[in-house]
Parts: structure tokens; C-alpha cells; sequence
């Protein structure tokens, strides 16, 4: 099965098993937490692997949701990868997921991003360069992990890459969760990767700055 038919099975699978999670349960709270794969999600974990994020989350009628990655060389951004969002039509609840898939062949991480509510789904497809080979140690995981209020500008998750023998001795926060202060604290990272997302009241926004915000 060649590489384009495969993506192609991937996000089928990836949309059909996100939209049988959803429970429609209305929510007028602006809220998000982690997602643990369940027993259930077997198959969403087999197809994914390791390098996965995977949130819940519940939106107002009116809010606009964007999420998308960035990947930052000691606290200096180097790059962003397609951005992706929805408008919320009513009041609603929904997931994303966020994935990094990798082969030895490969220079980048193929990366997507799904966001589903009620009343479908989005999703962005993009490359993003993987670590140097002297970065051979690496640590990954949500940031947001209880239910908390869904923000303008927030950091999800992080994937964190170090030389090998550096991988114990640099300082590494994840307990912060303002995007500036986490970037800022974790500026002697060689390579770090941002899950990020916004909610908020407009619907324009400016691709071209840091955050993704006018």
C-alpha cells in the first residue's frame, strides 16, 4: 500500500473512531482536559503511536477554536506547522488529536491535526523537520492535563528533544502554563515542539506573528 493511500486510511480511521467518542452532551462552559485512550480507543492508540496528544474539550456558541505546532531551537521560534480550526456553531463539545508519525526514512514527522465537534470535523496535514541525530534523548507529554478554562493562548503539550548526554542535567518546566513563560523557562531546550490552541471571540486570524493571533 503506497504512502498516499495509507495517510488516506489513517484519517478515515482517525475521524470515524473520534466522532463515535463524542457523547453530545451540551456544555455552554469553556473548558479543556486531557483525553486518555480507553480501552476503546485501542485501535485510535495502534494507529497514532506514541507521540500522540489527545484532548477534550467543550466551546460557547460564537467562540472560534485554532490549534496548531510549533518548534522552537533554544527559546527562538523556528517554525510553525499548518494551523487548523473551526467556528463553533452552538454550544458544543468536542476532541482533538494531535499526532507525529515517523520513519527512519524520513526527514520530518508527517503531522495531523483533527479537531471533531458536533457537527464534524477539521483537519490539517503537514511536515515538520524531526531532531538531528545528536539529539537522542527526548521527552514527551500534555501539559493540561485536569479540566481547566479554555484561554485565547494556551500550550497543550510539548515534545522536548536533548543531546543524549544532556538529557539528565538540562532543566526542563512543565508545571507552567503561560505560553511565554514556557517558552521563556525552557529556553536552554535544543528542540522543543509546542502543541498550541486558541478560543476565543474572533473569527480572523494573523498567521504570520508568534502566537497566531492578531
Amino acid at each position: 500500500m503506497g504512502k498516499v493511500k495509507i495517510r488516506a486510511f489513517i484519517l478515515a480511521v482517525v475521524a470515524m473512531l473520534l466522532v463515535a467518542c463524542s457523547d453530545g452532551e451540551k456544555t455552554t462552559k469553556n473548558m479543556i482536559q486531557q483525553k486518555d485512550f480507553s480501552d476503546g480507543d485501542h485501535l485510535l492508540k495502534a494507529v497514532v503511536g506514541d507521540k500522540s496528544f489527545y484532548y477534550e474539550y467543550s466551546a460557547e456558541k460564537g467562540k472560534f477554536l485554532r490549534v496548531w505546532v510549533e518548534r522552537y531551537e533554544y527559546g527562538k521560534l523556528a517554525e510553525k506547522a499548518g494551523g487548523v480550526g473551526i467556528g463553533m456553531t452552538e454550544d458544543a463539545k468536542g476532541e482533538m488529536l494531535f499526532y507525529f508519525l515517523e520513519d527512519s526514512e524520513w526527514d520530518n514527522f508527517y503531522l495531523r491535526k483533527v479537531i471533531t465537534d458536533e457537527s464534524g470535523y477539521a483537519v490539517s496535514n503537514s511536515q515538520i523537520p524531526k531532531p538531528d541525530e545528536k539529539l537522542g534523548a527526548g521527552t514527551w507529554g500534555p501539559v493540561i492535563n485536569d479540566k481547566m478554562e479554555f484561554t485565547e493562548d494556551m500550550v497543550l503539550g510539548y515534545m522536548a528533544f536533548f543531546e543524549a548526554d544532556d538529557g539528565n542535567s538540562v532543566s526542563f518546566r512543565t508545571n507552567v502554563t503561560d505560553p511565554k513563560e514556557f517558552i521563556e523557562e525552557n529556553g536552554d531546550v535544543p528542540l522543543l515542539y509546542l502543541i498550541r490552541a486558541s478560543l476565543s471571540d474572533e473569527d480572523e486570524w494573523d498567521w504570520n506573528n508568534e502566537t497566531g493571533k492578531e
